[in-house]
């Protein structure tokens, strides 16, 4: 999903106040509610010097929490999405995800 709206017009056309960054202002959480995701602002550990681990997406005044309107941070949030970090092979990708989606890595039988 698009949060910012370049490619999501409910997002775009949303009744949001437009303050902040041009091209980053568009988001809107009520829009966000209606279209909720199962996965959220993955991110690869490396793959940018910017992004410094997990934590990050939880720190209220991170770019990706100032651009969505303080949502990682947000008792609602909180309330629907858990914080995860999947490591394989080397690999380590933090990412929300919903609580189903959250209960059903706790039962799978992969390694």
């Amino acid at each position: 999903m698009d949060l910012l709206g370049l490619n999501f017009v409910e997002m775009a056309h949303s009744s949001g106040d437009r303050k902040g960054d041009q091209g980053h202002a568009a988001f809107d959480k009520d829009v966000f509610y209606r279209n909720a995701p199962d996965i959220m602002l993955p991110h690869k550990l490396g793959w940018s010097r910017v992004f410094k681990g997990c934590k990050e997406l939880v720190d209220g005044g991170s770019f990706q929490s100032v651009v969505l309107d303080r949502l990682p941070v947000s008792p609602e949030f909180v309330a629907h999405y858990k914080l995860v970090k999947i490591v394989c092979d080397g690999n380590e990708i933090c990412m929300f995800v919903t609580q189903a989606v959250f209960e059903k890595l706790l039962v799978s039988t992969d390694s």
